[in-house]
């Protein structure tokens, strides 16, 4: 019987180390968050998985995390990137022969280069124009945030439809609810689907999933709450009288956010709970911390450390630690950021 138990063993074992080899082969980036009891797969052989989607959306649901555990953990980003490439190149190919291509290339000294395409069958040029010039903003915001990023490329392709039933043709052909959203990034095949409403609306939602592919590439993997809140800030800026502006939003500021230990551990709750909320609370707080130099500078070490290890996401206790040993007021100082806000708001209302 003990020899037949170690034949089984063994057997196990050559198989395991067999299936391992296979996932190094395929640089296939897959971990498991113990923390958080949940999966995260960020190489996958099919799109239509919805947690590996990130949409532009007033009411953006996500998929619920499945609890597994295990604690090995294996990055391959050049696998990823391969894999993204083909996916990509599969992806862009079943496009109709109506769509035309622009491609700009964004570039500085000591910032990453952003390898922008743009498909589309119909666009403005001062539409292109505003992209482009956002963009532009963005990519210096990013040099400044992630010194490690100037050595790296960001391919971004952007796919603009002109009519909400071309938008939800061409998602649903991937598995993907569209009913819900104008614009979704599907981060297996680096490409973005944006619905064409308004001229500022395609604009900033084309920037806000160029956003997502600029996060995977420069930091790797990131939490709900800094991925889109980045995405909701950056893809609203402005760069006027010298000094970068931000959209605001006028009495929904009056809105009071989640508190910093609410929004840190909603990784796993934004099927649940108000995702209006977590948007607003997310853009709220990264609004405050680039509104001053102490907090853009606490921001730029809290992606330093989240991009340490691309394949991982920090827990909710250590992002919390990073911030306070970056910033120790930062709670109170936001607290008289948002009193300052109402303040000013109401006495505009007299």
């Amino acid at each position: 019987m003990a020899l037949k138990n170690s034949r089984t063993l063994g057997y196990c074992i050559a198989v395991l180390a067999l299936l391992f080899a296979w996932v190094l082969a395929n640089g296939e980036l897959e971990f498991y968050d113990i923390a958080q009891g949940s999966v995260h797969k960020v190489v996958q052989l099919d799109d239509s998985e919805a947690a590996n989607k990130l949409k532009v959306n007033e009411n953006l649901q996500s998929q619920a995390p499945l609890p597994i555990q295990r604690v090995e953990r294996y990055c391959n980003m050049d696998g990823f990137i391969k894999r993204q490439q083909a996916r990509s190149k599969q992806k862009l190919g079943m496009l109709g022969p109506e769509f035309k291509n622009i491609q700009h290339e964004f570039s500085a000294q000591g910032a990453p280069t952003i390898m922008l395409s743009i498909y589309y069958t119909s666009l403005k040029a001062s539409v292109f124009d505003a992209l482009i010039t956002r963009l532009h903003t963005v990519h210096g915001i990013y040099a400044q945030l992630i010194a490690s990023s100037n050595n790296k490329v960001v391919n971004v392709n952007l796919v603009i439809l002109s009519s909400r039933a071309d938008y939800e043709d061409y998602t649903s052909r991937y598995g993907f609810d569209p009913r819900t959203s104008q614009g979704v990034f599907f981060h297996g095949s680096n490409s973005a689907f944006v619905e064409y409403k308004s001229d500022p609306q395609v604009v900033k939602t084309a920037v806000h999933e160029a956003i997502h592919a600029m996060n995977l590439r420069l930091v790797g993997l990131t939490p709900r709450w800094l991925n889109e809140g980045m995405a909701q800030l950056f893809s609203a800026v402005e760069f006027k009288n010298g000094q970068l502006d931000y959209e605001t939003e006028g009495k929904s500021l009056l809105t009071e956010p989640y508190d910093i230990y609410a929004l840190l551990a909603s990784e796993s709750q934004w099927e649940s709970i108000d995702t209006n909320l977590l948007y607003y609370s997310g853009w709220s707080w990264l609004s405050f911390m680039m509104g001053e130099p102490q907090g853009a500078n606490t921001l730029k070490k809290l992606l330093k450390k989240e991009g340490a290890n691309p394949c991982d996401v920090l827990n909710s206790d250590d992002t919390y630690q990073v911030l306070q040993n970056a910033f120790p007021t930062f709670e109170q100082a936001f607290y008289d950021w948002r009193q300052a806000i109402k303040r000013a708001i109401n006495s505009s209302e007299n």
